[in-house]
């Protein structure tokens, strides 16, 4: 079962050879089976990979996260093909309405506020964990009050202190892009093993 993330941060050669992806840096090499892989983090823009890697990583459903210059994460391989009948729930996705749409954000943006809700009790911050817990009833379809973004600032407040802001160029904001992004490329890759598409 696959357990590992791997992080790419130095120059080097991605190959596959055997079942393994091959990581060559001067003359030094390490190899790790594409069993044990969930996701591939390239940290760095000087990683060289080869097509047939590209395609046994589709092949096996693992994600390639690549990032900017400044470490965060920017895009992203998956496989086209994730479950036998992926035509018929395209097909399906896409003739969703738009009232489906806004009842699957409002259950996201809900499910958000309520876990933030509940780490921020967990963490002694009972106070701005029960003004989350009145936000997640009060969030409408599409979340067209805004909601997650009035959450979020409560959170955020709370976890790092009252002049924190998300848009600040600051190590914990790179660390939570970081997260971010990984927590979106399992996402996406369950997604699509589902047969539907992320965008």
């Amino acid at each position: 079962m696959a357990f590992r993330n791997i992080v790419i941060e130095s120059p080097c050669k991605l190959s596959y050879k055997g079942g393994y992806l091959v990581v060559r840096k001067e003359d030094d090499a390490a190899k790790v089976h594409l069993s044990e892989i969930t996701t591939i983090v390239l940290q760095t823009n000087q990683v060289f990979i080869s097509a047939y890697l590209l395609s046994e990583l589709a092949k096996a459903k693992i994600s390639l996260v690549s990032s900017d210059e400044k470490h965060n994460p920017i895009g992203q391989y998956l496989p086209l093909y994730g479950a036998h009948n992926t035509s018929k729930r395209i097909g399906e996705q896409l003739e969703w309405g738009e009232p489906i749409k806004k009842r699957v954000w409002q259950r996201v943006v809900r499910d958000k506020i309520a876990h933030q809700a509940r780490l921020l009790n967990a963490r002694a911050s009972e106070l701005e964990g029960e003004m989350l817990e009145r936000l997640v009833d009060e969030v409408r379809s599409g979340d067209t009050t805004n909601r997650e973004a009035y959450a979020a600032r409560i959170y955020f407040r709370a976890l790092f202190g009252p002049n924190f802001s998300r848009d600040d160029d600051v190590p914990v904001n790179a660390a939570l892009n970081y997260g971010y992004g990984i927590l979106l490329s399992a996402v996406n890759r369950e997604i699509v093993a589902r047969g539907y598409l992320t965008g």
